[in-house]
């Protein structure tokens, strides 16, 4: 990480936070934070092999050659933009859901897809503590909640509607 002002940068940080101007900023306003900047963090005005202060200057450098131009600014909003809007569609299509609301058959755990087709967690997935399943029919991701524990007993029985019973044999429901 490298200090801003005093702040620690992050690296998922816009090239706004890094500046620390809005995104509306003017052309004059960019360049003056980074020259403040710039000057703060120049190589030339710090210790010899401050490798903090020598991270923090090149990433006020990036940070500025993102911006800088209005051509370079526009590209790097429409690919924030983008990356924003594709986060929140791959969370519009990640579905969780608590290991006792799945129906458990023969080492099978089904749960019912919104499309009609179904889940399928396999004990040996269970095991290897898959984070996610793909249904085989639509685009939802189901991300199966459960946690490991020493005791991995446990009984599930599914609801009337399920009419499957049985025993879960490893994890355990958060």
């Amino acid at each position: 990480s490298s200090c801003r002002m005093g702040h620690v940068v992050a690296a998922h940080d816009s090239a706004y936070d890094v500046l620390g101007v809005d995104p509306d900023a003017s052309t004059d306003e960019l360049r003056h934070a980074y020259q403040r900047l710039a000057r703060l963090h120049h190589p030339d005005r710090q210790a010899a092999g401050d490798a903090a202060s020598d991270e923090a200057f090149q990433t006020v450098q990036h940070a500025y050659d993102t911006l800088r131009s209005p051509e370079l600014r526009r590209r790097y909003d429409a690919e924030a933009r983008a990356a924003e809007l594709e986060g929140a569609v791959a969370a519009a299509r990640t579905l969780e859901v608590d290991l006792e609301e799945m129906c458990y058959e023969e080492g099978v755990w089904r749960y019912d897809c919104r499309c009609g087709d179904e889940f399928e967690l396999l004990e040996a997935q269970l095991v290897a503590c898959i984070d996610e399943l793909q249904c085989r029919s639509c685009s939802l991701v189901l991300r199966p909640l459960y946690r490991r524990t020493g005791d991995d007993e446990g009984v599930h029985d599914c609801d009337a509607a399920c009419g499957a019973h049985g025993s879960r044999t490893q994890g355990a429901p958060l």
